[in-house]
């Protein structure tokens, strides 16, 4: 039997070879398979109730079962081997390859106990909103330290050209009252001479023989009130010599310097009273002149005040240095006017200034 070709649906079909037919020249029930027959069309050589498999978005799904017909021919010319109702080819029996990457966890069902809800991407709507409050803060922070700087400002400046009080005039009078001793010239505490008043009434000027270098608490005063002058935390004593008029008596002066009134008041308390010398001032003399010979010995008499922070003592005698032994009984007015010099010399330590800013002594 000689070969045949034609055109059937678009696809070119050659008859299988007369061997491969049963007798008859049909193909058999057992040949095509449960079909009893083959219709070749523009789908393609499937069954009539055989409906193509469906696609999905990753392509073709696998096959469950297909079925192939002997004797077909593909578009290459591959003739089609006979399969069973049931034998899917080759290429579907193959487990499809895994995807490229891992599919995303499905996130946990809102009613399951202890589900988060879904973690949102970054850059997102709850990113921003988390921003706004931290830039409401800043804001906020900014404009509070604009105003506390203002008015901080504002303070220093009220501060800084006001005048000052009361408290604070008075606070800046002790202090300078306190410094004197150390900042006023020696001339201004102890000054060349001092007024004083005669036993007749009339005034008369004592006059200044020299003044001490030596500023140390315990070399100025006796043995016995070293102690409670270390006890009041004594700062220094100054002394200075005068003589009367008359120049027939000397007359040693001490300014004892305290941090204040208190402490200055409990060392008063152990000077000497009723015109005793001792213990009390040491004396100062000044060789190559008349108070030469003034020595402890020499000392009749002896007068303590206290103001402030201040203790001014006097301790006096006579110019030829007899002893206090020797005299017997003196007359209560020989002595008298030294309480003009000391009290002279403590007036002007204690007394406070007047508050002026221009000058060069006071800083406002």
């Amino acid at each position: 039997m000689g070969e045949q070709s034609g055109q059937i649906g678009g696809f070119g079909v050659r008859p299988p070879a007369e061997p491969r037919l049963p007798p008859g020249g049909r193909a058999s029930a057992a040949a095509h398979g449960p079909y009893d027959q083959v219709t070749v069309g523009a789908r393609g050589p499937y069954p009539p109730s055989f409906e193509p498999p469906p696609r999905s978005r990753e392509g073709f799904a696998p096959f469950e079962r297909t079925v192939a017909s002997p004797g077909l021919v593909e578009p290459n010319g591959a003739i089609v081997e006979p399969r069973g109702p049931y034998d899917p080819p080759d290429f579907a029996r193959e487990p499809y390859p895994p995807p490229p990457y891992p599919p995303p966890p499905e996130p946990p069902a809102p009613d399951k106990p202890g589900g988060a809800p879904p973690r949102p991407a970054r850059g997102g709507s709850r990113s921003r909103s988390r921003a706004w409050p931290a830039v409401v803060v800043s804001a906020v922070l900014a404009l509070l330290c604009a105003v506390v700087a203002g008015i901080a400002a504002s303070t220093a400046g009220a501060e800084m050209t006001r005048g000052p009080d009361a408290a604070e005039i008075q606070r800046a009078t002790a202090d300078e009252i306190a410094r004197r001793w150390q900042v006023w010239p020696a001339d201004r505490i102890f000054p060349p001479t001092l007024s004083y008043v005669t036993e007749q009434g009339g005034s008369e000027r004592a006059r200044r023989v020299g003044v001490s270098s030596r500023t140390e608490c315990a070399a100025a005063v006796d043995a016995r009130l070293r102690a409670p002058l270390r006890a009041a935390h004594c700062r220094a004593v100054l002394r200075a010599t005068y003589l009367d008029a008359l120049q027939g008596v000397v007359v040693t002066i001490g300014v004892a310097a305290f941090p204040d009134s208190a402490s200055a008041a409990a060392a008063y308390a152990a000077f000497p009273r009723a015109g005793r010398p001792s213990p009390g001032l040491r004396a100062l003399a000044f060789p190559g002149t008349v108070t030469d010979r003034f020595t402890a010995a020499g000392r009749q008499h002896g007068y303590a005040r206290q103001a402030g922070p201040y203790v001014v003592a006097v301790t006096a005698g006579q110019v030829d240095g007899r002893p206090a032994r020797a005299v017997g009984r003196q007359r209560a007015t020989l002595f008298a006017f030294t309480t003009d010099l000391a009290d002279g010399v403590l007036r002007t330590l204690v007394t406070p200034a007047r508050l002026d800013c221009a000058a060069e002594e006071w800083l406002c």
